[in-house]
């Protein structure tokens, strides 16, 4: 049953054309965890149960699109080398490391198969702009406060003289 799932799942790959470089199984209504890939030599590939094993520190922010929300693009920041273990359509075992344009393919792949779309990255960085203005406004405010007291401070000593 996979492999006919899968086989399906290819040729809607290839039927989006070039700007198409992954899908997994929940966007086309599959309930299982699995993905296909086109790889940087455009060979594809099946992923079934996948588990990223690492993933670096180091990151790369770039646009993003997505099948499921083709008129949305964001900046996403993702991995720039992913380990991923998973199973191919014969159950052998695979454990790969995806670097650079692959490994943003297996972490965004990865993202469907939690439940995420590139719209959730969007809100955790909105929701990061909007605390990093609140600490900016809460700066300012305070220095705005330290700038009136020393300012009465002032006016007090100058009465004195």
């Amino acid at each position: 049953e996979d492999l006919t799932i899968l086989s399906k799942m290819k040729e809607e790959l290839v039927k989006m054309g070039d700007d198409a470089v992954g899908l997994a199984g929940v966007q086309i209504g599959i309930a299982r965890s699995l993905f296909i890939m086109k790889r940087s030599d455009g060979t594809v590939i099946e992923c079934i149960n996948p588990t990223i094993v690492s993933a670096s520190r180091s990151v790369t922010r770039k646009a993003e699109g997505c099948l499921s929300l083709p008129n949305m693009v964001a900046m996403i920041a993702r991995p720039k080398i992913i380990t991923l273990s998973y199973f191919d359509i014969f159950g052998t075992q695979h454990t790969t490391e995806f670097r650079g344009l692959e490994a943003k393919i297996v972490a965004h792949e990865m993202d469907h198969l939690k439940g995420r779309m590139i719209n959730y990255h969007m809100e955790i960085q909105m929701e990061k702009n909007e605390r990093l203005s609140n600490e900016r406004d809460y700066r300012i405010n305070k220095a705005k406060q330290k700038r009136r007291k020393m300012a009465k401070l002032h006016k007090k000593w100058n009465r004195r003289k």
